[in-house]
């Protein structure tokens, strides 16, 4: 439906839409912090036409495009915030707000949602039911659960009017630009923080023997850690389990009290993730107490896995093919880091999707590090996939869905 206009407008609005990633690379703000980039968006919205909208988790916003037609609601999200990187990039436009950078693509999410609304709007008339255009902050805050929770907590998903059918996307490092990805069923994984804290008893590095070693048992802990992959998950799933800090001691010749180790554990399940706290707990212990140390060890679930529904899948894969081509929609990987658009599509059905924008010919770079960024031809790609999808499921989808 309409898959030539929506392609002209994409490829027409490209130079404004670089413009809005721009701003918003130049200017990043981190998690629960992003007061100028949603006065940006609201402006954005206002030039648009879109003057229904309201904000969510302080920084958050949702606007609303009604359509000619009662009928569905679908939501489209994207997420805002930056990290807290030191940019080496090079670019013209890199961060000026220091300590802080887009080092993982949200500031061309938001532009591509902007962009969409743009064309959304442009064509209302012609949409039967509704678009709620949910601007997402906090989704790097996995300590707290990532902001998604807390808009559905503050009833993004149910204020009128109540969203039926969610979707999202992330720029792609690894896949080129031109193409869109995607898969039915799980495609981020769950994310399970730990922390250990192995409690001994300090002394002179040369008496060993008078003291209780908390930082030979924290190696010991790390290997064992390792086998939960190797010896407890089934071969055919997937389990990615990282120790990242380890903290201990201050001296050359003092051993310390205590050490401390904290990491994660991704997976596909909540079966497996339970499994992997269950033996986390298990193996810490043991090795303590084999030690003759203690423990105390804490988990805080971070997201859950990101499913795409089956059946939405399946219809959202022949729109989207049916505008770029066919060639053009590509079956997605499996991805082994968390998206906290997982809370969403927890409460309703949902599909998430990868936007092609590998950067030069080389390696893919690395999301979450200095030298992150994306080619910006992308950009028009992924305003195509979200109002392919927007506009096929208000008008044609007649599964009740």
């Amino acid at each position: 439906m309409l898959a030539k206009e929506i392609k002209k407008e994409a490829f027409a609005l490209k130079p404004h839409v670089i413009a809005i990633r721009r701003d918003l690379h130049r200017y990043p703000e981190p998690s629960q912090k992003e007061f100028r980039t949603q006065q940006k968006i609201i402006e954005e919205l206002h030039a648009i036409g879109i003057t229904e909208l309201k904000t969510y988790y302080k920084t958050g916003v949702a606007a609303i495009i009604r359509g000619s037609e009662l009928g569905k609601t679908i939501g489209i999200r994207a997420d805002m915030d930056a990290l807290y990187i030191t940019e080496n990039t090079g670019l013209a436009f890199s961060s000026a707000n220091p300590g802080i950078a887009h080092s993982c693509g949200h500031d061309g999410h938001v532009a591509m949602l902007l962009g969409a609304a743009r064309i959304l709007f442009k064509l209302k008339d012609k949409i039967k039911g509704s678009v709620k255009l949910i601007f997402q902050p906090a989704e790097e805050d996995g300590l707290n659960g990532g902001g998604s929770q807390w808009m559905i907590k503050e009833g993004v998903l149910t204020d009128d009017p109540k969203v039926d059918f969610v979707i999202g996307q992330h720029l792609a490092p690894h896949i080129p630009a031109g193409y869109i990805a995607s898969k039915s069923g799980p495609l981020f994984t769950t994310s399970d923080l730990f922390a250990i804290e192995i409690l001994g008893k300090g002394g002179h590095s040369s008496a060993p023997h008078l003291a209780k070693d908390p930082i030979v048992c924290a190696a010991q802990v790390i290997l064992g850690l390792q086998t939960i992959v190797s010896r407890n998950i089934d071969p055919f799933d997937t389990v990615v389990l990282s120790v990242c800090v380890v903290e201990a001691g201050k001296r050359h010749n003092v051993i310390p009290d205590t050490a401390k180790l904290v990491g994660s554990a991704r997976s596909y399940s909540e079966e497996s993730s339970f499994l992997c706290r269950k033996r986390i707990r298990e193996i810490v212990e043991g090795i303590c107490t084999a030690n003759d140390l203690t423990s105390k060890i804490s988990f805080t679930k971070s997201y859950g896995p990101v499913i795409n529904d089956e059946e939405m899948f399946e219809k959202c894969k022949q729109w989207v093919a049916a505008t770029i081509g066919e060639e053009f929609f590509i079956e997605a990987q499996p991805q082994s880091s968390g998206e906290d658009f997982s809370n969403f599509a927890a409460e309703i059905p949902g599909v998430y999707f990868l936007v092609g924008a590998k950067y030069g010919n080389g390696e893919p770079l690395v999301p979450h590090t200095p030298s992150f960024t994306f080619d910006e031809e992308a950009l028009p790609y992924g305003i195509i996939n979200l109002c392919a999808v927007a506009l096929n499921y208000l008008n044609f989808n007649d599964s009740g869905q």
